[in-house]
């Protein structure tokens, strides 16, 4: 890591700063963090940092570099420079809106505006549990503020869902201050950690049910456990990864992992949301497996003010009826061909 105790003092300063950057590469280094003295009008804890960059590898970083990320992190918190969007949940089969995934973004125009940096950054800090409950905190708000219609999706880990500031009744307390009821949340648990208490969480998320909450997983097929996880704490929903709906259309094992999760679904009471639908051919094939409900790009991107309608580009494949796949001329159709013998062979539902 490389430092600068100069003032910033613009030009100069930066043409001191690419050459540092530059050794710093050619020397291994990942991280150059540029300090400047004090100003009066910053909080103390600010001053002490003006800018971080070029940071891959943060388990490589010295004390000192995590003490900055860590008091960065502390002035995000306090000044709650977190911010909310929204992606739409497709009803698959009814052409409407269920709800929405409460998504987390951190300042603008900072490195950790990314949520993947953000919680990178917060883990390497052992701040996950601070900043997850602040981004629950303004999820919740700005759903409640904007009156979006149906359900959210409050993403929760599973040691956050067990802190003491997590628990249900604290949860029923806040939602009830913001004229929302417990069947509208839905607590989406996602699967980041590679060893999990499932006694404790099963027990954990019985209570939150007790009071009117319901339960998804995230992520199926991405995680350390998905399938236990899944049989541990039998959910109302259960997400599949966006791996499995990457051009389903072209891949039969992928339909086939699909059918057989739908399958364990029908059987257990839950209901399946297919993430990461790019393409109407897409969301049509997931549709013909009775998959319940979708969720991506396709649908709607994730936006501080989301639609509350289904537009008729997304309508439009829903309502044409089922799509069909030609054996021999090896592309999807919503057109069926005439029933001769010949094309019956040829032709089938999803395959």
């Amino acid at each position: 890591m490389i430092r600068f105790n100069q003032p910033y003092t613009g030009n100069h300063s930066l043409s001191r700063f690419d050459p540092a950057d530059l050794r710093g590469k050619q020397l291994g280094h990942f991280t150059v963090i540029w300090l400047r003295h004090p100003v009066p009008q910053t909080n103390h804890r600010t001053r002490k940092m003006l800018a971080v960059a070029e940071m891959t590898h943060l388990d490589e970083l010295d004390t000192f570099a995590a003490k900055a990320w860590r008091l960065h992190l502390q002035d995000i918190i306090h000044a709650e420079q977190l911010s909310a969007v929204f992606q739409p949940i497709l009803d698959m089969q009814q052409a409407t809106l269920i709800g929405f995934e409460g998504l987390i973004r951190g300042p603008a125009g900072s490195k950790l505006h990314s949520p993947l940096e953000l919680f990178r950054v917060a883990r390497h800090c052992g701040m996950v549990a601070e900043v997850e409950q602040l981004a629950c905190r303004i999820v919740l708000e700005s759903f409640a503020r904007l009156g979006l219609p149906g359900r959210i999706f409050l993403n929760v880990s599973p040691d956050v869902l067990r802190h003491k500031e997590s628990k249900a009744d604290n949860t029923l307390k806040f939602i009830k201050r913001l004229d929302l009821v417990p069947d509208q949340v839905v607590i989406e648990i996602t699967e980041n950690m590679p060893t999990v208490d499932y006694p404790l969480l099963r027990e954990t998320t019985r209570h939150y049910r007790s009071m009117g909450f319901e339960i998804a997983i995230d992520d199926l097929g991405e995680g350390f456990s998905g399938l236990r996880l899944w049989s541990e704490i039998r959910p109302h929903y259960v997400k599949i990864d966006q791996h499995f709906t990457h051009n389903i259309h072209l891949d039969p094992v992928k339909r086939q992992f699909v059918r057989s999760i739908q399958e364990i679904a029908a059987k257990t009471g839950a209901r399946v949301i297919a993430e990461g639908i790019e393409s109407p051919t897409e969301l049509a094939v997931i549709r013909d497996l009775d998959i319940a409900y979708g969720q991506g790009y396709f649908i709607a991107r994730p936006a501080v003010s989301p639609p509350r309608e289904v537009s008729e580009d997304i309508r439009r494949p829903l309502i044409r009826g089922r799509i069909y796949w030609d054996s021999h001329l090896k592309h999807w159709s919503w057109n069926r061909p005439a029933k001769t013998a010949v094309e019956s062979s040829r032709t089938s539902h999803v395959p």
